[in-house]
């Protein structure tokens, strides 16, 4: 987990077997809960996989779906929070409640993705006949409605649907070759975002502003068009592989963007902003506008004001740069 600079790099979870990985993580829409997939095993004796449930800090770990006994992968939030869509066995997108309750099928595919308005999945399917051939299709939670996004022998996988709704997207290309795309929910405003040898993984930014998504062992952030595409952890290749990035989604309430109860990274935009931390040691941020930071919750914090008059409630042990009003207790 890092700030979307790549700074503040820290790791919330490590598996406990040496052939062990986590993968595929998505966060819940308040941003409190991180559902991964947990791979074990080696090409010697087979794999296997599971979903797991954390909260933002890396604790707490469970598995939410127990029943029955079967390889599950690619977990996907809906967007109040109450299901999980994943992956199940070879290629079944299923859909079950939070806690693992009312599991169910919906359609063949895989890398399932819901909609904002929580009516539909897109998806990837791979064409009958030709493995290397993966289309996208959307199909309603209950598994109607089936809509064909993009066709051809490329090999397309991997969408998220944009905050707003009108455009998803996806990596695709061949298998040593992937570029970034996006498509309307329609199938139609087809566009290539990256031109790289390897770009895969994308996902939306909370506010739909940017993308994140992981190239030659990497995270990459460029705008939502395909612009000011920018390294942000230079990692080495072969010395460590940075892959499925997920961009953890900021909670607004009454106006104000609210932290967890955790260590969050919180930034505000242009205008007059409301930054509210949690309990944990964050790091607030403010952009141009007069803004106001509520920070008193016993913990370090760093608070950041940019251009304009800004003020801050702190505690006394916070670090402060770039703020014109300080309020102490």
């Amino acid at each position: 987990m890092s700030d979307p600079t790549g700074a503040r790099r820290k790791a919330i979870l490590i598996p406990g077997e040496g052939s062990a990985v986590f993968t595929d993580p998505d966060w819940s829409p308040a941003g409190t809960e991180l559902a991964v997939t947990y791979i074990l095993g080696t090409r010697y004796s087979g794999f296997t996989s599971e979903i797991y449930v954390a909260n933002a800090a890396g604790k707490h770990l469970h598995r939410p779906i127990t029943q029955p006994d079967a390889d599950r992968r690619s977990p996907a939030w809906s967007p109040d929070g109450s299901k999980l869509a994943y992956v199940q066995g070879y290629d079944e997108i299923w859909i079950a409640n939070a806690d693992g309750s009312g599991a169910h099928a919906v359609t063949q595919g895989q890398d399932p993705t819901w909609s904002p308005d929580g009516a539909g999945i897109a998806f990837a399917r791979t064409e009958e006949g030709d493995g290397d051939d993966t289309d996208l299709y959307v199909v309603g939670t209950d598994g109607s409605g089936l809509t064909q996004l993009t066709a051809g022998p490329s090999r397309d996988r991997a969408p998220d649907w944009s905050p707003d709704g009108r455009q998803i997207v996806f990596q695709g290309g061949s298998v040593a070759d992937q570029s970034l795309y996006v498509v309307r929910p329609d199938g139609t405003g087809l566009r290539r975002l990256t031109r790289k040898r390897y770009d895969s993984a994308p996902s939306w930014s909370p506010d739909g502003g940017r993308i994140v998504f992981a190239g030659s062992g990497s995270v990459w952030i460029m705008d939502r068009d395909g612009r000011h595409q920018r390294n942000v952890t230079h990692t080495k290749p072969f010395a460590h592989n940075e892959d499925a990035p997920a961009w953890q989604p900021v909670h607004m309430l009454a106006g104000r963007i609210q932290g967890t109860p955790f260590d969050d990274y919180l930034a505000g935009g242009r205008g007059n902003d409301v930054i509210f931390g949690g309990p944990g040691r964050d790091v607030m941020l403010g952009g141009p506008g007069n803004d106001t930071f509520l920070a008193r919750d016993g913990r370090v914090d760093l608070v950041e004001g940019g251009a304009g008059r800004d003020r801050a409630f702190v505690d006394r042990h916070d670090r402060l740069r770039g703020v014109e009003r300080v309020h102490h207790p």
